[in-house]
């Protein structure tokens, strides 16, 4: 079964989270995963909690924790409260992710490299919704990157959704990878149980 993850929301700021986290997982001797939405790409819920994070007219922090790690962090990070007034404002669990792709790719190279990443998704992890289209213009000459007509055209769209820890990773992986210019991804969405 795969892992479960929480949501925390922290009143405290982003380095002073990741600080405590980071101190945390050292003392723990556990090389667990975290993701903090910030760093992951992970959309926030509301608008509310955008705009106080772009006018920093309160410091929030969101974090993604699995859950059995969340029951251990909570407490610890309470003890920090007297010190600075930070707290664990939110916790909720994490049923499902997704993000939404599209691309448009002009080489039978980089379209091999996106089927790839799309036909190998972790177990847990699907596609919904997925349109491709391939056409291959014969009448076409390659003048460059920049010719009215390509010789060849691959574009789809989809969605990718499942559990949690599988989509952020294969978001991870397409953001971090030479995809991340041609492949373009929504920020990822949560939903909670």
């Amino acid at each position: 079964m795969a892992t479960q993850y929480s949501e925390l929301v922290i009143k405290a700021p982003f380095l002073y989270a990741k600080g405590l986290l980071r101190g945390f997982r050292y003392a723990k001797g556990d090389n667990f995963n975290f993701f903090f939405h910030r760093k992951s790409g992970i959309r926030r819920e509301t608008m509310g909690e955008m705009m106080r994070e772009l006018l920093e007219m309160e410091v929030y922090t969101y974090l993604c924790l699995p859950n059995e790690v969340a029951e251990e962090f909570i407490p610890m990070f309470e003890k920090s409260k007297p010190d600075l007034g930070a707290r664990v404002f939110k916790v909720r669990k994490i049923k499902s992710a997704e993000f939404a792709f599209n691309f448009k790719i002009f080489t039978k190279r980089q379209a091999a490299a996106i089927r790839k990443q799309l036909d190998n998704l972790p177990e847990g992890v699907e596609l919904v919704d997925f349109s491709e289209v391939e056409e291959q213009n014969k009448n076409a000459k390659q003048l460059g990157g920049y010719a009215p007509l390509q010789p060849y055209v691959y574009k789809g769209h989809g969605v990718v959704q499942g559990e949690f820890e599988g989509v952020i990773n294969v978001f991870l992986e397409i953001k971090r990878s030479n995809l991340a210019e041609n492949l373009i991804c929504s920020d990822v969405k949560l939903h909670f149980e």
